[in-house]
């Protein structure tokens, strides 16, 4: 990335400068589909610059993958080519940009991660490197077992063990993060209509000028879909490859135990000012579960409960002490999206001037940063830099 399209994005970041951005243009009607942590955020920076915006869900704000997450915010060594780890990276500098315009929640506090098979911490540590010889990246150092302790007595890290500190990482609580947006959008004169379910796009002349939707037709004259796992359906291409499930638990208030978030073996955790705990499994639902899990459900029956809950804890009772004690208040499946290549999916889809595309598995991570950028492609009629590499036309 060139030096001015950086100070461009700072500039972004630091001003309002789309704050009426459509007073001088002909009035857009703009729909969002998908109220997730990105489709409101998109919303929510549409709204505030004063554009006629309706965000619709066919279930309800946070009904899916965002509802359903860990909320980790982060741009660590997987996130790798280098245009994608900066774009992650100005992902937490937006954050904190939006945090002094809305309510969040966030706790910035860094993580600890620590491997137990070879091989993953090998391959680990190679992408670490290669992270470490970019220009920029995120604060991120390798301590011991002796350091890491001191960090987060509750812990146990073994000995001789080589962890991540990565210290710019901050947990959100998602939830109420896209409730205080929702708030904001309809604060600006913003619409919000769920359970509200896209159904097709109308064009006349080659105008988008409505779209038919499960509670009637919906004026619009641009449409950004922010769909998540349904966006292949959406815009009826292949940008995503099949979703993968992961098992979160929330505690109730629980007594305070760690500071950082952990990235244990097979399980993360995370406790936010409140007490509660996240708690989430990378290894997902057995294969005994497929049958269950092919219509993507975001709850486990009754029956099931009891057996994930009592795996992921007795996973984290291995390294954590004083938890035997602790309640979970909720078990829910997030489902999700892979883009085929691993990286974001974003802008105008070819031939379809009115039609505009946001969707990524990093959502978390990228919503604050993702929703500016969208706005000002959107509003202004101009192309970032800092999407070159992730538009939908490598895939249609």
């Amino acid at each position: 990335m060139k030096r001015r399209d950086f100070l461009k994005i700072l500039t972004l970041l630091a001003s309002s400068s789309l704050l009426g951005v459509s007073g001088s243009k002909p009035k857009e009607k703009i729909l969002v589909v998908g109220a997730g942590i990105v489709g409101v955020t998109i919303a929510y920076e549409l709204s505030r610059a004063g554009v006629d915006v309706h965000l619709i869900d066919k279930k309800y704000p946070g009904s899916q993958a965002s509802g359903n997450s860990f909320s980790w915010i982060n741009a660590t060594y997987p996130k790798l080519p280098f245009n994608y780890n900066f774009l992650s990276q100005m992902g937490i500098e937006a954050y904190k940009v939006l945090s002094k315009e809305v309510n969040l929640k966030i706790k910035w506090s860094g993580s600890l991660e620590w491997f137990e098979d070879n091989e993953i911490e090998s391959d680990s540590f190679v992408k670490l490197e290669k992270l470490m010889g970019y220009k920029k990246y995120t604060p991120v150092e390798v301590i011991n077992s002796k350091q890491a302790s001191k960090l987060e007595p509750s812990i146990t890290f073994g000995d001789s063990r080589r962890i991540i500190f990565s210290k710019s990482d901050g947990a959100i609580d998602t939830d109420a993060a896209i409730e205080e947006l929702t708030k904001k959008i309809l604060m600006y004169g913003g619409k919000i209509s769920y359970p509200c379910e896209y159904l097709a796009s109308n064009i006349k002349n080659g105008k988008l000028f409505s779209i038919d939707s499960s509670l009637g037709e919906i004026e619009a004259t641009k449409i950004i879909f922010a769909g998540g796992i349904d966006s292949n359906a959406l815009v009826k291409k292949t940008v995503l490859k099949e979703p993968t499930p992961g098992i979160i638990l929330r505690s109730k208030s629980f007594k305070k135990i760690i500071d950082r978030m952990v990235i244990g073996p097979g399980i993360h955790m995370h406790q936010q000012d409140d007490g509660v705990i996240y708690f989430g499994e990378q290894d997902g639902a057995p294969p005994t579960h497929k049958e269950r899990l092919s219509n993507k459900p975001n709850n486990i029956p009754d029956f099931y409960k009891a057996q994930h809950i009592n795996n992921m804890l007795e996973k984290t009772k291995t390294f954590v002490k004083n938890i035997s004690d602790i309640e979970i208040d909720k078990i829910s499946v997030g489902w999700r999206p892979l883009p085929l290549d691993g990286l974001p999916v974003i802008g105008w889809l070819p031939n379809q001037k009115d039609t505009y595309i946001a969707t990524m598995h990093s959502g978390i991570s990228l919503a604050a940063i993702v929703a500016k950028l969208v706005t000002q492609e959107v509003l202004e009629g101009t192309s970032s830099s800092l999407l070159d590499e992730f538009r939908p036309t490598r895939f249609v």
